[in-house]
């Protein structure tokens, strides 16, 4: 089952600004945070931007070839379902793709538009529902994003909720291409994946302290049981404090080859999840909603420029 491509234009972005901080968001154009910055200060009072993520620069785009950069919404699953296909409850379900795309990808939130609901000078809380079997998923939902900036940082909250009369499996989480030079981090638990980036297993974590720096070469990893914390650094000295709610057990680390972002993506379970835990592997963090139940989670970046 083929899914058609679509344009995605922004048209006019909504501004955040708190204190130092500002942040671009688009909403008709996925629901993506185009670029989240601040302002550094030296000794003289002036400032310079510093931009905590790689700034998206475009104003169009195919969903199917979307920019690598900013920050987009993951739902109602995140990363890769093999082959698009799945079983859930004893039914197979056959998922749309792209041209070219073996694997679904990414849910479907940041390949449409989202509904802006709510709007003020320092939070902006987007809708998106989406109709039962639309792209294969024969379940309806209704997903909510509230992005809030304030002096400290930036909030990014997550509500899904199953609007079928049957339970839907589900997930989601945000995908932030961090232009940093180094995250450090703690978690139990690694996947290890094949060369296509899907999840194989569940392992112990060799050394439970990580340090991921962004290389040429580029990797992936899939990390589980980590205490929702982590730290990115710049080579200029400003840093940046993450903290996940428990509903993200699940870490996505990635560093594209050759590219100027360090990916760390807070995710409700690991990629392939529906087939891994459909197969019996334990802990992959999918989650059952029966109807008219929803899950909820939310990341906090302190933001630290100088």
């Amino acid at each position: 089952m083929k899914r058609p491509s679509a344009l995605l234009s922004i048209d006019t972005p909504i501004r955040l600004s708190a204190g130092a901080h500002s942040a671009l968001i688009a909403p008709q154009a996925g629901g993506r945070v185009l670029s989240l910055s601040s302002e550094r200060r030296d000794g003289g009072g002036s400032g310079q931007v510093h931009q905590w993520l790689t700034p998206i620069t475009a104003h169009q785009w195919l969903n199917s070839e979307w920019p690598k950069g900013g920050c987009y919404p993951l739902v109602p699953f995140s990363n890769r379902v093999r082959g698009a296909r799945f079983a859930f409850d004893d039914a197979e379900h056959q998922l749309a793709t792209f041209d070219g795309q073996a694997h679904a990808l990414h849910g479907y939130g940041q390949y449409v538009a989202w509904q802006v609901d709510a709007c003020s000078d320092t939070a902006v809380t987007l809708s998106y529902a989406h109709r039962e079997g639309d792209s294969g998923w024969p379940w309806a939902f209704h997903a909510t994003q509230t992005l809030t900036l304030d002096t400290d940082g930036f909030t990014l909250a997550m509500r899904l909720r199953n609007l079928s009369d049957y339970a839907m499996p589900a997930g989601f989480g945000f995908h932030p291409y961090f232009s940093a030079d180094r995250a450090s981090l703690s978690a139990d638990w690694r996947w290890p994946h094949d060369n296509e980036e899907i999840a194989l297993r569940r392992e112990p974590a060799v050394a439970r302290e990580r340090i991921h720096d962004r290389t040429a070469e580029g990797y992936t990893e899939y990390c589980s049981g980590w205490d929702g914390r982590a730290r990115l650094t710049w080579h200029n000295g400003a840093h940046l404090e993450m903290a996940a709610d428990p509903a993200f057990d699940h870490l996505v680390v990635h560093c594209a080859p050759g590219r100027d972002y360090l990916c760390l993506e807070p995710v409700t379970h690991v990629s392939d999840a529906f087939n891994l835990a459909h197969a019996g592997v334990p802990a992959t963090g999918l989650q059952r909603l029966a109807p008219q139940q929803d899950m909820q989670g939310q990341l906090t970046l302190r933001l630290q420029p100088n």
